[in-house]
């Protein structure tokens, strides 16, 4: 619980740091250092994730473009694939790339025919999900292994 403390409170703590100073991009790169530092103090964040941090902070801030940020730890196409790739994996963890499959097709068919036809031939997918989310809680809870 102390570490969300210190990752939701630290930007907000150090937000005077833009306003006070006159040049923008001093400023915006003395608020990237400064949240840095204090997360890497801290370990609030692993250090993997808050190194990455001036490639989020300094474009948003105006400081450097994306692109020239990027550069400097891979190239920005390369960059854009590593955070698509986290994101990703985010989704997969959360459980929510199967609410998001179905989500898009159903939005998909629904643009071409009425959502009672697309709902029912939805139906039949959803049903299939269920049937093997229930053999495998079964075959999980038969071998004794707990499901979280």
């Amino acid at each position: 619980m102390g570490y969300l403390v210190v990752v939701v409170l630290t930007p907000i703590v150090l937000l005077p740091i833009i306003f006070s100073v006159d040049e923008k991009k001093a400023a915006g790169c003395g608020y990237t250092i400064a949240v840095m530092a204090i997360f890497w103090l801290t370990e609030c964040l692993p250090i993997a994730v808050t190194s990455l941090l001036p490639v989020v902070l300094l474009p948003a801030l105006g400081v450097m473009s994306a692109k020239t940020v990027s550069a400097s730890y891979l190239n920005d196409t390369s960059m854009m694939f590593l955070g698509g790739i986290t994101g990703a994996i985010a989704i997969e963890i959360h459980g929510d790339h199967l609410l998001l499959g179905m989500s898009l097709v159903t939005w998909f068919l629904s643009m071409w025919i009425s959502n009672t036809a697309t709902t029912a031939m939805m139906m039949t997918t959803a049903q299939a999900l269920l049937q093997q989310f229930r053999d495998f809680k079964d075959v999980h809870s038969a071998n004794g292994s707990s499901t979280n």
